[in-house]
């Protein structure tokens, strides 16, 4: 997940709360109690999917 201010211990922590697929239906509330920062709340709800296209060519 190419998300700002989510790096590996913070990713950690929302994986023990669930799946990453379900963080996009998560509250904001809930991903602010998880300790996310509100620009990283905003790129999960709002993601830039030019860059997730780009990525899934990648791989």
């Amino acid at each position: 997940m190419r998300t700002p201010g989510i790096g590996s211990k913070t990713f950690l922590k929302c994986l023990e709360y669930c799946p990453p697929e379900q963080l996009f239906s998560t509250s904001r509330d809930t991903l602010l109690k998880l300790g996310l920062r509100r620009q990283s709340i905003d790129a999960i709800k709002n993601p830039d999917w030019s860059i997730v296209e780009q990525d899934l060519l990648w791989l």
